[in-house]
């Protein structure tokens, strides 16, 4: 879980003021379901507040992730993994934009076994 703080000074009294702006969370542990192995990791709740978007906060915290997840033992046996993995849905144009430019390439709609309207990405995290 990574969170992206601001520090601002507050005039009134010169003491800093820290901000939660942003979060993500990137989840490498094996699936517990036997049936359906959801692939890892996995990159979730990406959020930035509105007034710090478009200023890179979302990209530092996707790249904190893709960092993490390069050093994670992912499947038991020590094999490092290639990819990592995100959900968007369809008419988050400025996400997937985002992520387009980021190298993440988007997948066929039958990589989760359950119905699911979002569109699922990855990226190689080895290229860096």
């Amino acid at each position: 879980f990574f969170v992206a703080c601001s520090c601002e000074k507050n005039d009134e009294n010169s003491n800093s003021k820290d901000d939660v702006i942003g979060f993500v969370d990137v989840d490498g542990r094996p699936s517990r379901l036997s049936y359906d192995s959801l692939p890892r990791p996995y990159l979730s709740d990406l959020s930035v507040r509105t007034d710090w978007r478009q200023k890179g906060v979302a990209r530092t915290l996707i790249k904190s992730c893709e960092e993490k997840a390069r050093n994670m033992v992912m499947d038991g046996g020590g094999k490092e993994q290639k990819y990592i993995y995100l959900r968007v849905k369809p008419d988050n144009e400025v996400a997937i934009q985002m992520y387009r430019k980021m190298n993440y390439e988007v997948l066929p709609k039958d990589i989760f076994a359950v119905l699911d309207t979002n569109l699922v990405l990855r990226r190689n995290i080895l290229e860096v």
